[in-house]
């Protein structure tokens, strides 16, 4: 079955972690896994959870958002022309994607699965820090703000500001209901503020407080 631009399925869960020969930018620059000069098991932690990003998307989808979803794709490092205000329905997010792409990856783009990938692994919504199940402060499902967090340079920390903004667009919609256009042009306005060039933020110390015995915590500035 062809992919008609909803995360259902094989897709509803997180894509897998990218290798380092993967094709999208930015997030796969990252060596994932433990760095050998650190004595701590490491992982890449998402401010914005996965399951937040899958039901807001297929909510834009459903309600035809698709100057939303243009956004967003454009916030991943997708080349697009302009933004649609398309609500025809013949006019699904593949078609939309595929008129509005300038790379030639046409069937990466129209089986969903570059899109997938590059949803789950957005950069300015990734940061590196100590493994979750030695984090006390760990949020599982639920946003982890870096925000005001120590150790951050001020454009890092403007991108979390930015990261932070799109959740707060995303909290505010209720996903079992229609989401009236005021709700997805906040979103949009959010996604089209995120710095889409911004490097994954990797581990370092000065962000981090407590111990490998009793566990670690985000440091506040």
């Amino acid at each position: 079955m062809s992919w008609m631009g909803k995360f259902i399925g094989s897709k509803a869960k997180r894509a897998q972690q990218p290798s380092p020969t993967a094709r999208s930018p930015g997030a796969y620059e990252l060596q994932f896994g433990s760095d050998p000069s650190v004595k701590i098991e490491l992982a890449v932690h998402h401010i914005i959870d996965w399951a937040r990003l899958r039901d807001t998307w297929n909510r834009m989808v459903d309600d035809g958002h698709y100057a939303t979803l243009c956004a967003w794709l454009y916030a991943v490092g997708f080349d697009v022309n302009n933004i649609y205000y398309e609500t025809e329905e013949s006019q699904t997010p593949v078609k939309i994607v595929q008129s509005m792409m300038r790379q030639a990856d046409v069937d990466l783009v129209a089986d969903g699965d570059e899109i997938h990938q590059r949803i789950t692994w957005s950069t300015w919504n990734l940061v590196q820090g100590p493994k979750e199940d030695t984090r006390t402060d760990d949020q599982g499902n639920f946003h982890d703000t870096f925000a005001e967090v120590a150790g951050l340079s001020d454009s890092e920390r403007a991108d979390m500001v930015c990261t932070d903004a799109v959740y707060t667009a995303m909290a505010a919609m209720t996903l079992t209901a229609p989401v009236p256009a005021a709700r997805a042009q906040q979103l949009t306005k959010a996604l089209l503020g995120v710095n889409r060039n911004a490097k994954v933020i990797k581990y370092r110390a000065a962000m981090w407080d407590g111990s490998k015995e009793a566990g670690w915590h985000k440091k506040p500035r």
